[in-house]
């Protein structure tokens, strides 16, 4: 079988000094605390200061964004783009003070007949947060693109197996309902190979970003009238029959049974206290009776309206709506969010492509303009949203703050050969 060779931007932050420039890729990964996520827009200072734990900011909790570029995204179509040379760009942006690039947004389409894109440029993503952003690469090669998602949030096993959200969850969510929460599939969705990662610490997969407020209480909206106490009563009692139950003293001690049962009692109970079916409640009340319910919308749901204008029928806007409200509502601390793979068409146009980058078979340069475009409005849109919010941890500071100075490497000359990104990452402090 033929392997796909790709090139992916490693996520990396803060005083280039902190890294020795000698050390080898495997060596800076630890250093890094990345476990091979590829690519980054950062905000803040490292996670793990030289590859240990101990090296962490005490006191605090990174949030770790995870962004999918499901099926390949090329780089040198984006941030690493060339004036010159195969593939170049003859009108590129370029950000004052920066080296790197934005290709110009292009007219996109399927066969002529159907528009692709949502015409947002990168210029506007690295004005705006180019000096939050680092660029660079690493050189691999992966047989599909299953295996190529799963290297890229495990870095080859760099970190004893863990995924980076593994890491992360294991380090700072241990007092959260859903630590690692996973808005993705595919190889990005896959555990690590440590066995020793306790469940609370692995992605949690969520399906239905509009409609997973629901799950997250046992009684709410339903039909009878039933008091907490009523309710915890009802609880105590199916606890006294599953005591006398053989299938549950059968599957007492297995692996998949507990893990069920700590979620129905731990998880269950942190997400009714912290009132999670509002906080997360995405619905439109315009077009949900919700109220007859006795349930409400979350009060942030205007706000995420005004950056993610589509959430009610794109599927990548509700699932980084969700990420936002994860983090805000100290319900998880690593987030994993990757684009649909269908197109979302209407009638004369789409935003996205069909089968998000791999359309790049099709259609290279237009389906790599489309995506990165449909990519980095919501990635910019979550920042923007994150720089606003107050550290639940910390009132008085941002949940997304500004890294010390970072210096930009030099890009002339670099090769202009295809390079796919199947992971772009961002940290949050």
């Amino acid at each position: 079988m033929t392997q796909e060779k790709k090139r992916h931007p490693l996520s990396a932050q803060g005083n280039p000094s902190a890294w020795d420039q000698r050390a080898s890729r495997r060596s800076f990964l630890k250093a890094a605390g990345s476990a091979g996520a590829a690519g980054a827009v950062v905000l803040g200072a490292p996670l793990i200061g030289a590859g240990t734990a101990e090296g962490a900011l005490q006191n605090q909790r990174p949030y770790l964004f995870t962004i999918c570029a499901a099926g390949g995204a090329s780089i040198i179509d984006s941030f690493l783009a060339q004036p010159r040379g195969p593939g170049s760009y003859p009108n590129l942006v370029r950000p004052a003070g920066s080296m790197l690039s934005a290709a110009p947004v292009l007219n996109n389409s399927i066969q002529g007949q159907i528009t692709l894109g949502n015409g947002y440029a990168q210029s506007t993503f690295l004005t705006k947060h180019g000096a939050d952003t680092v660029v660079m690469t690493c050189e691999v090669s992966s047989v599909n693109h299953q295996v190529a998602a799963r290297r890229a949030i495990t870095g080859d096993n760099v970190n004893g197996g863990r995924t980076i959200q593994e890491a992360v969850s294991l380090k700072y969510g241990q007092s959260l309902p859903i630590a690692n929460l996973m808005l993705a599939g595919g190889g990005y969705a896959s555990r690590g190979d440590d066995i020793t990662i306790p469940e609370w610490a692995r992605g949690q997969v969520i399906v239905d970003p509009l409609m997973f407020a629901f799950a997250t209480h046992g009684s709410k909206a339903i039909n009878q009238n039933l008091s907490g106490d009523e309710i915890a009563q009802i609880r105590k009692l199916r606890k006294q029959l599953e005591s006398q139950s053989v299938a549950v003293n059968q599957l007492q001690n297995g692996k998949v049974f507990d893990n069920y049962i700590a979620n129905r009692d731990r998880v269950t109970e942190m997400l009714e206290k912290g009132d999670a079916i509002t906080k997360l409640m995405m619905l439109d009340p315009a077009t949900n009776n919700l109220q007859s319910f006795g349930l409400q919308t979350s009060p942030d749901l205007t706000l995420l309206q005004s950056k993610f204008p589509r959430l009610a029928s794109d599927p990548y806007e509700s699932r980084m709506a969700l990420a936002f409200l994860a983090v805000k509502n100290q319900i998880s601390t690593a987030v994993t969010v990757s684009p649909p793979m269908a197109p979302l068409l209407t009638a004369q146009s789409s935003p996205n492509t069909p089968i998000a980058f791999d359309w790049s078979h099709v259609d290279h340069r237009g389906a790599q303009n489309t995506m990165w475009s449909y990519i980095l409005k919501s990635v910019d849109g979550l920042i923007d949203l994150l720089k606003a919010t107050p550290d639940p941890l910390e009132p008085q500071k941002k949940c997304g703050t500004n890294p010390s100075s970072i210096s930009q490497p030099n890009l002339d000359g670099i090769k202009s050969q295809r390079a796919e990104v199947d992971t772009i990452s961002t940290t949050v402090w």
